[in-house]
């Protein structure tokens, strides 16, 4: 038997979901190269197909002994905790521009034992001394959808994740273009 609290709180769920949020945000956590990764609405929810940038950072690295690496607009700190875990001599950096991200990154690399070597900073980009370099590698999955894509983007990315963190700009290419200068 459940009691009727629980059914309560069961129905909000899925009232919820059927509004379009993510399932991420409702049970507060999502898988991320086989790593479990606290989530929230100040940050996007990780992708699979975001895995595939930190398989390239692991292939590229491989080969140097202690890695420095800045992952640039961290949200969950996803790719820079994944690299820290497989990656035990690299030093990292993760910046976003959200405070409130820099807040989960920080508890997400607390919570997977790399926090003292992933420096969390809230920044644009690059714009904080802390995170001025030298870097081996910078790595970014910066947003890029054009302005004018957003309104069609699937309702659960489009009403509940923060836009901020999916929108670039008029043309989509406004911060890799930025990021690309201050690199």
């Amino acid at each position: 038997p459940v009691a009727e609290a629980q059914r309560g709180r069961f129905r909000e769920l899925v009232k919820r979901r059927g509004g379009g949020e993510p399932v991420a945000y409702l049970v507060g956590s999502r898988e991320f190269f086989s790593l479990a990764f606290a989530v929230d609405r100040s940050v996007l929810v990780p992708r699979p197909e975001t895995e595939g940038l930190v398989v390239r950072v692991l292939d590229v690295c491989r080969s140097v002994a202690a890695p420095r690496i800045v992952d640039v607009g961290t949200g969950t700190g996803a790719i820079a905790v994944a690299l820290a875990v497989h990656l035990p001599g690299a030093i990292l950096a993760a910046t976003d521009v959200a405070a409130a991200a820099v807040v989960v990154a920080r508890g997400n690399a607390e919570r997977h034992g790399v926090a003292d070597r992933i420096a969390c900073v809230a920044c644009d980009l690059l714009a904080d001394p802390r995170v001025a370099g030298p870097w081996d590698v910078i790595v970014s999955n910066p947003p890029y959808v054009r302005e004018d894509e957003h309104a069609s983007l699937p309702v659960d990315v489009r009403d509940h994740e923060p836009r901020g963190a999916l929108v670039a700009g008029p043309t989509g290419v406004e911060v890799v273009a930025r990021l690309a200068a201050a690199a």
